[in-house]
């Protein structure tokens, strides 16, 4: 199948439709693309949480902390974070990078979750 056929197949999805999830997205916290190099300049703070994986803890607990990290990421932090996957070399996710603003804010995040 050649793109001009696919994309004739797909359902169409109103422009509009597509503007109010993205401002959902944004209301919720959520960035969209790639952590880009710019944006890891602006958030130098790294804590690193190896061992945060649906491989490693198992889905239900892997979703209570993540969620439970965010969460607190999000009523905290004043400043910007960033949350980043680990990938080892076969691209397989092994944890997360939290990246903060503010080194206070990475300090007590190191404290309160490793």
């Amino acid at each position: 199948m050649r793109y001009r056929e696919i994309i004739t197949t797909l359902p169409w999805i109103p422009p509009a439709f597509l503007a109010r999830l993205h401002q959902h997205a944004a209301v919720l916290g959520l960035k969209s693309g790639f952590i880009t190099p710019a944006r890891r300049a602006a958030t130098p703070n790294v804590v690193t949480c190896t061992g945060l994986s649906r491989e490693h803890l198992g889905d239900e607990l892997f979703e209570r902390q993540f969620h439970h990290r965010r969460v607190w990421c999000k009523q905290q932090c004043p400043g910007d974070y960033e949350i980043e996957p680990i990938r080892n070399d076969r691209m397989v996710l092994i944890g997360y990078d939290f990246r903060f603003v503010q080194q206070g804010d990475a300090a007590l995040f190191k404290i309160y979750f490793c």
